[in-house]
């Protein structure tokens, strides 16, 4: 195991996130895993299946193109080549 007594280095401890902010991550996404396994469970299409409608459809296309229309903040056209 390695030890740390005299601390991190200056560099290290100024860019480093709170331990907090490292653990909510983590835990978040262990959440998103989570979710995503339930909702590939055999059960979830059943109710996907009694939810599906003119409303579900249009909530979905709504979203998607919400999406699309998000601006973009990066517009520069070089992105891929380096001058």
């Amino acid at each position: 195991m390695v030890l740390f007594r005299g601390g991190w280095p200056a560099a290290v401890d100024e860019a480093a996130a709170p331990p907090w902010e490292v653990v909510a991550g983590v835990v978040g996404l262990f959440a998103l895993h989570w979710i995503e396994f339930r909702l590939q469970q055999p059960g979830v299409l059943g109710v996907m299946r009694r939810a599906e409608g003119p409303v579900s459809r249009g909530f979905l296309s709504g979203v998607a193109l919400l999406l699309i229309l998000i601006p973009v903040t990066n517009v520069n056209p070089f992105i891929y080549f380096r001058f």
